[in-house]
């Protein structure tokens, strides 16, 4: 029979995050009614963190309000799995064990209250309500599993009846996992088929593997959640809704949704509801499309459940007027294949899996066809800038690098392998294997996967792979050890949701790309790499949902935009090969949508800029060819080209060249084109507002006489963030004249933007900056960004303007009303020497230009030159820069209607006048005017 399908609800109901909605997330709604807790409907499904895998064995979990309290049931039939009530409530790891997890947040945002319960009645709250008496919790063993209630005032809470919260509970469950296994050792019934020619041995004693966990150490998490969340950031903009209703539960509830497949698919997904008629009486309704009666007590009920991918589906299940509950799914990617059940590599190609039972190496990108083709394609002029470090590779040069053994000597195979696909020259293979079984002799592993192994896995799996028809049996067996260590460490790492594998960082991408770069690697040799390569393909998508807005801007800067895209780019794309499709990977908005960030960063010395922790260099070459060649985006094909030729330049000039692209990589993505003979236009004023970033240009060339920029500030989805609210920046002709210093530069003191009362803008927790104006109007580019937020108590108003006019000048208005005396002291980061006028005016001094900084419409501003800041004392950020760092304050005292106006004015023998009478201000013959409108300043002029 035909079974009833699902519709949707689109209500666009969102939790209060300011932030847009990630791959079509709708919040499920959970109805808290008033009673016994008892009596209140069970939550009917819990899913793992991504929502697309039903919990086995999940607690029943129920909640209910008497109007005065919050009230939580939760009931297990199995028993804990890990214990610790030798660690306090205290404990920073307490949540390492079996526990229940209620968050809440009222429904006008607010603090987020959260509690950990433990099935023996301990728990944490990190408001200490449960301490204050305002909250209880107990918990007791039941039969074979155990019982926790809690307790909560829901005005402590912030909370109330009726009304609307908004939170999760969740329920994790701790285990010793099994570790992953060393290469040769079976697994019985589940082993692999090993197609390669010889059987691999086990992992020699070179090898290193990893140490087994400590005794009592917990292993690996079960996470079962209401809603589909993702750890490592504000778990708020997945956050169910809960709406308290004074009524009494209804007499028809939803007992459970049960999947016939816990792993969810796309399209209809069979399910069946158990429902639970409350009354004495059946009761007839429309279920979801069709009549049914139900008969008093529970009845199962055949439904179908329609689920796409990437997107999620918020489905909304009803009998008659009754809503039964709302859930929030999407399906799970297709596992990856297994060998032993034939698989067909590159199945874009038509070949049938059936009639694919083994593979053979070389399989992942370079076959003997595919280094034909891109032998082929290094013979175009265009490539020759990112070819150079292949071409003048030297066979001496490794061999010293192999000197400095740990995992940097693994990095170099992967210029071998560059050099053996450009050079044509099998030696390289040797020095390969030398490199190898070098790093084998002397390494020392960590406990599980880091940095260094993901950089260095992706490299030796694409060596392994293409060398291995030309590899010695022995050296197979070295090269795969090697390998499977890698893989296990990812593995150790991904199984118990190690901050590596989680975090929304550059080094989630990092991690998961090397892992399942090696798990590619040894598909048909490893037992354990079709689970690795699940995980990394799972794991890194919250990587791209929250370290990108959906304009494509990353939060963490330039340089990590670079390193972590790029190593997601190099898994995702040599997934797409072997599987033929990246899961959608390759089609996310951070992919798509990549080169705003050259648009947002390009300066007019053809660098990205400084702003937040990275480096004002050509980054992201590698990341523009990739564009080029899978969407044609012909800012990526210039600027790919740009980056290279630029570094070259730098490295014959003597200069430091970081973060070029990797020439195999080049020859893989670029495509097979002449180089651009003409730039794409750039837009002139230009704002990231997910990211909170803006750029202004005096003309839309990367080469344009002038460009400057504001940095607002958004949460901190990742630790790389500074304290730089409403920092600014001026480039004039290709030089950094006023600068944002980049990283280890990241106190408020490093940046251009004002002190209040001592006090700097704060390391942002949410959107603490704002973008609130970039347009062009006429002859002016105009940026405003409200820092307010930032500055906490200290301020009542901090709104920094920024004007150019033409390719004249820049005005830089700072609306400050201070909470205190009012103290402001106006930083000014020069990238030059400084000369202090006796007008009052400060010359800024680089090599081929200057600009003259003249402060108005404050008589008691006192300029002070500061010495010299060494940008070279670290190894990184503005180290590379070709500028100095001068910093010049300015102290003067607040006034709402006569803020500080600083003018940067290229002509440094123009006079700059300002009229102004508490109402308006106008300055270079008003072509830039301001008027006090509405209790703020507001830029006038039309240019």
């Amino acid at each position: 029979m035909d079974l009833p399908t699902v519709d949707h609800e689109v209500v666009d109901d969102r939790p209060p995050t300011g932030v847009a909605a990630r791959n079509g997330f709708l919040p499920p709604r959970i109805r808290v009614y008033r009673g016994d807790v008892g009596e209140a409907g069970p939550i009917p499904l819990l899913t793992d963190l991504a929502g697309q895998n039903i919990a086995a064995a999940a607690p029943r979990i129920q909640l209910a309000h008497d109007g005065r309290r919050l009230l939580l049931q939760a009931r297990s039939t199995v028993a804990p799995g890990v214990s610790r009530p030798d660690w306090p409530p205290g404990h920073q790891r307490f949540w390492e064990q079996d526990h229940i997890e209620l968050r809440l947040q009222g429904e006008s945002g607010g603090p987020h209250f959260q509690f950990i319960l433990t099935p023996d009645g301990r728990g944490w709250d990190s408001a200490g309500l449960l301490t204050s008496g305002k909250a209880q919790v107990r918990g007791h063993r039941v039969e074979q599993g155990w019982q926790v209630e809690f307790a909560g005032d829901l005005a402590a809470m912030g909370l109330r009846s009726p009304g609307t919260a908004w939170g999760l509970v969740a329920c994790t469950r701790w285990q010793q996992f099994p570790l992953p296994l060393p290469l040769g050792e079976g697994r019985g019934e589940g082993g692999r088929t090993h197609s390669v020619a010889e059987t691999p041995s086990p992992a020699s004693a070179a090898a290193p593997r990893p140490r087994p966990l400590p005794e009592g150490e917990v292993g690996t998490p079960e996470f079962m959640a209401v809603s589909p969340v993702e750890l490592g950031f504000s778990q708020a903009e997945r956050f169910a809704r809960f709406d308290f209703v004074d009524a009494a539960p209804p007499k028809i509830i939803l007992c459970s949704i049960r999947f016939s497949d816990r792993r969810l698919r796309r399209g209809h997904n069979a399910a069946t509801l158990r429902i639970a008629n409350r009354s004495r009486e059946p009761i007839t309704a429309d279920l979801m499309g069709r009549q049914v009666t139900l008969p008093p007590g529970t009845s199962d009920w055949p439904v179908t459940l329609p689920l796409s991918r990437p997107d999620y589906t918020r489905l909304a299940l009803c009998f008659g007027d009754t809503e039964l509950a709302q859930v929030t799914l999407r399906a799970a990617a297709d596992p990856a294949p297994l060998c032993s059940a034939g698989f067909s590599l590159h199945r874009k190609a038509g070949v049938q899996a059936e009639a694919c039972t083994t593979i053979e190496h070389p399989y992942l990108l370079l076959t003997p066809d595919a280094v034909r083709e891109l032998r082929r394609k290094a013979d175009n002029p265009a490539f020759e800038p990112v070819l150079r470090p292949a071409r003048a590779a030297k066979f001496d040069d490794q061999r010293q690098m192999q000197d400095r053994g740990g995992c940097t000597v693994l990095g170099d195979v992967g210029r071998c392998l560059a050099a053996w696909v450009v050079q044509a020259d099998d030696r390289w293979i040797d020095v390969a294997d030398r490199c190898v079984a070098e790093f084998a002799a002397k390494a020392a592993w960590p406990d599980e996967t880091s940095l260094q192994v993901g950089n260095i896995s992706t490299p030796l799996a694409l060596a392994y792979d293409a060398f291995y028809p030309l590899l010695s049996d022995a050296q197979r067996r070295r090269w795969r050890d090697v390998l499977a260590t890698a893989l296990q460490l990812h593995l150790r790492c991904a199984r118990r949701h190690g901050w590596n594998c989680t975090t929304i960082a550059n080094a989630n991408a990092v991690c998961n790309g090397g892992g399942g770069m090696a798990a590619m690697a040894l598909l048909c040799e490893h037992p354990d790499a079709p689970e690795a390569l699940d995980r990394a393909r799972n794991m890194v998508r919250p990587y791209l949902d929250y370290c990108f807005g959906h304009d494509g801007g990353c939060t963490e800067g330039v340089q990590y935009w670079d390193y972590g895209l790029r190593s997601f780019l190099r898994f995702a794309f040599t997934m797409d090969r072997v599987l033929g499709e990246s899961d959608g990977l390759l089609e996310h908005h951070a992919v798509r949508l990549a080169m705003n960030n050259v648009r947002v960063a390009l300066c007019n010395d053809g660098s990205l800029h400084g702003v937040n922790d990275t480096i004002p260099m050509p980054v992201g070459g590698e990341i523009a060819h990739f564009v080029a060649g899978r969407f044609g985006d012909a800012l990526g094909l210039w600027y790919g080209d740009h980056a290279a030729r630029l570094l070259a330049q730098r490295e014959d000039q003597g200069k430091p060249a970081v973060y070029g692209a990797d020439p195999l990589w080049a020859l893989l993505y670029r495509p097979d084109v002449p180089s651009p003979t003409a730039p794409p236009a750039l837009p002139e004023a230009y704002c990231l507002r997910d990211i909170e970033y803006a750029i202004v240009r005096s003309s839309p060339r990367w080469d344009c006489a002038l460009d400057a920029g504001i940095k607002g500030a958004r949460p901190p989805y990742t630790h790389h963030n500074q304290a730089d609210a409403g920092a600014v920046f001026i480039d004039v002709a290709g030089e950094r004249l006023l600068i944002d210093p980049g990283y280890y530069k990241g106190k408020a003191t490093d940046h251009s933007l004002p002190l209040i009362d001592g006090v700097g803008p704060a390391v942002p927790s949410t959107w603490t900056a704002k973008i609130i104006a970039c347009e062009s109007r006429g002859g002016l580019r105009y940026l405003a960004c409200d820092a307010t937020a930032a500055y906490g108590k200290s301020a009542h108003r901090v709104i920094r303007h920024m004007v150019m006019v033409g390719d004249r000048a820049v005005v830089l208005l700072d609306d400050i009303v201070p909470a205190g005396e009012g103290n402001v002291t106006a930083q000014y980061q020069c990238g030059g020497p400084t000369d202090l006028r006796d007008d009052g005016t400060v010359l800024i001094r680089g090599q081929r230009s200057a600009l003259r900084l003249w402060l108005l419409n404050r008589p008691d501003v006192k300029v002070r030159l500061m010495p010299e800041r060494d940008l070279h004392d670290t190894h990184w950020g503005y180290h590379f820069a070709d500028c100095r760092m001068f910093p010049v304050l300015a102290d003067y005292t607040a006034d709402e209607r006569r803020p500080l106006v600083s003018v940067f004015s290229v002509d440094e023998k123009a006079m700059v006048m300002l009229n102004g009478d508490g109402a308006r201000i106008s300055v270079l013959d008003g072509q830039a005017a301001f008027a006090f409108s509405g209790g703020r300043w507001r830029l006038e002029s039309t240019g």
